[in-house]
């Protein structure tokens, strides 16, 4: 690794703290995002299990029940019908993990028959949104590791306050960054199940909820 920073340093005339500012960038991105992913994948896989065993056992006729079974796997309140909405689309348990991360994003209408895209937000704003976040989070995680990095030399001749505070003026530069990161997924998380269910055919679930 070190032999692959200088060359890097050397092949593009930069400073070496720079070139391990901008590796530890891409790394800490890429460990992001793998999480982000897993974390939604994990969710959908949760959804599919407790969809199962609903099926196999009697049919869930109350709605309050249906909604606290739902609150209780995933800490969030879905309508009732919401829930019975994505029940009979083609991927119910991507659509709820899509919903619960986008619903700031998206509204059903006053019958619960199609969803959309809220108020000032549409397909091309909410791609555009993306982007910033995308920009933000590269901009607040470079400031926060280049603050951390520089932190032996700056500090030296600083007060044991001020050293306290420049380390984590850093530390929430990147909790910042890591906030971009995550409403970029919840974006995404919309532009899916918008299109998902534009896109896909209703289809009846073999789950009964009337």
């Amino acid at each position: 690794m070190e032999a692959i920073i200088k060359l890097i340093s050397q092949a593009y005339d930069l400073n070496v703290t720079y070139v391990v500012i901008s590796l530890v960038f891409i790394f800490l991105y890429k460990k992001l995002k793998l999480r982000q992913d897993r974390a939604k994948k994990d969710k959908i896989s949760r959804i599919s299990t407790m969809i199962s065993e609903i099926e196999r056992n009697s049919p869930l006729k109350y709605h309050f029940v249906v909604e606290q079974l739902f609150l209780q796997r995933f800490g969030v309140l879905i309508d009732y019908p919401a829930i019975k909405y994505f029940m009979k689309s083609e991927r119910p348990s991507a659509n709820f993990v899509n919903y619960v991360l986008g619903k700031k994003y998206v509204q059903f209408d006053k019958n619960y028959s199609s969803i959309s895209y809220k108020e000032g937000y549409k397909r091309k704003r909410i791609g555009r949104l993306i982007k910033l976040d995308f920009f933000f989070y590269g901009v607040f995680s470079f400031v926060g590791l280049l603050i951390i990095f520089s932190f032996p030399n700056v500090t030296i001749s600083m007060q044991p306050w001020a050293k306290v505070a420049y380390l984590l003026s850093g530390v929430c530069a990147l909790i910042v960054a890591y906030i971009y990161i995550d409403d970029s997924v919840r974006l995404q998380s919309a532009i899916d199940l918008i299109e998902q269910n534009q896109n896909s055919r209703t289809i009846n679930s073999p789950l009964a909820i009337k």
